[in-house]
């Protein structure tokens, strides 16, 4: 059975939810750390060469980020990316202007590197949270949105939006990441995260703030960003939709076996319906589409899920919302754009797909009404039936030909 595959665009927070995932299940495909949104879309540097570091990770970052080679990764690896995680942490310590214009990443490893010290004359620093920086910084990740979807059109995008943790898990108030605060920073972010969500096309996997702990047992060390590993398998289970795996050996945090928190808000009642109307359409899915189903998953407080399955020796995914109306939009990719004519074949047969709901790169199943309360087994048993019924009457009249 293959495996999801993901590209991480982000910090420690994404890699290190990351490392809950089932390794069975998910496979790391690239992870670019370090880059701020304003280098990845400015040309690469060329007045300077990136600093020497002892970490081949950490090299491999920083000549990255002079590099801006977030463009060509995504150009090289998109069509095989299933899922991007993407945090915005390394924006936290702001960018440096050379004086051609272009931008390095203020980063952990450029400060402790000595290179910020040597930068030319003329070159200005814009710091993380300035009106400059956010105008700047919107300009580049609505250019790194439109990268993403020409390099990866059907994969789907995760925003991880953790607040910073003030408080430690012994509760003491926890350190300050150069200079700024958890609680400066739970000020300056949610305006990127807005602006990052809308760009890039993203669900939010959100965290609320009481309920994040910094964690003294972090294998990185103490930081208001390194949590507590309740933390990331509650992010695990919210973007797979399963537990994930406990790694990290962390005593005295109260935190319950599983992962699961004792003060986990309560969905509402529309919350409630719109993720047993995903599941109903799921098991009708399951039921109609013969295959081995690899993945499913309900993207937290959204109306919208992610299904995966294998037939015929290509992988599917299916992208499932409901909108206000109660009505499902179903839209099927194929790994392979190749196989697309034959899914769309198909689906014609099946009555499941109409001329105009034929993309370039996937198709629009239907657009089903379910009900205003909440589904039944029945509501699924009717509604895969409806399925079902076009596929048995199509292969019916194709075996009288035959015969």
């Amino acid at each position: 059975m293959s495996r999801t595959r993901i590209f991480i665009w982000g910090s420690c927070v994404s890699r290190d939810s990351f490392e809950h995932f089932i390794p069975d299940e998910f496979e790391l495909l690239q992870y670019v750390a370090r880059q701020s949104a304003i280098s990845a879309y400015t040309k690469p540097v060329s007045l300077l060469t990136p600093p020497r570091l002892e970490s081949s990770f950490q090299q491999r970052m920083v000549a990255g980020d002079y590099n801006s080679n977030l463009r060509d990764l995504l150009a090289a690896h998109g069509r095989d990316v299933d899922l991007m995680l993407v945090d915005l942490t390394d924006e936290r310590l702001g960018i440096y202007v050379l004086p051609d214009g272009t931008v390095i990443t203020r980063s952990v490893e450029l400060i402790q590197s000595g290179a910020e010290e040597t930068l030319p004359p003329g070159t200005h620093f814009v710091s993380f949270g300035s009106g400059e920086h956010f105008e700047y910084w919107t300009a580049g990740i609505q250019a790194v949105g439109k990268m993403i979807r020409e390099a990866m059109p059907r994969a789907a995008v995760a925003l991880i939006n953790i607040p910073w943790a003030e408080k430690t898990d012994d509760g003491r108030p926890s350190s300050n990441s150069f200079g700024v605060t958890a609680a400066d920073a739970n000020l300056m972010f949610p305006a990127y995260v807005e602006a990052a969500r809308t760009a890039l096309g993203a669900r939010l996997v959100r965290a609320e703030g009481p309920i994040t702990a910094a964690s003294q047992g972090h294998p990185w060390g103490e930081a208001p960003f390194h949590y507590t590993e309740s933390v990331y398998l509650d992010v695990t289970r919210q973007i797979t939709g399963k537990e994930g795996r406990r790694v990290w050996a962390e005593q005295g945090t109260g935190e319950r076996t599983g992962g699961h928190r004792e003060n986990s808000p309560a969905l509402t009642n529309e919350e409630v319906l719109r993720a047993n109307q995903l599941t109903a359409v799921n098991l009708g899915l399951q039921i109609t589409l013969e295959g081995e189903w690899r993945n499913h998953w309900i993207w937290g407080r959204t109306r919208a899920s992610v299904h995966q399955f294998d037939f015929g020796g290509t992988t599917y995914a299916f992208d499932i919302t409901i909108d206000d109306s109660g009505h499902c939009r179903i839209e099927m990719f194929p790994r392979d754009r190749s196989v697309l004519p034959k899914m769309i074949e198909t689906l014609t047969r099946w009555s499941l797909c109409a001329p105009e709901n034929i993309k370039t790169d996937r198709v629009e199943i239907s657009m089903l009404p379910l009900p205003d309360d909440i589904v039944t087994k029945s509501t699924v048993a009717a509604l895969a039936e409806s399925m079902s019924a076009a596929r048995r009457a199509i292969e019916s009249e194709r075996s009288r030909k035959v015969s």
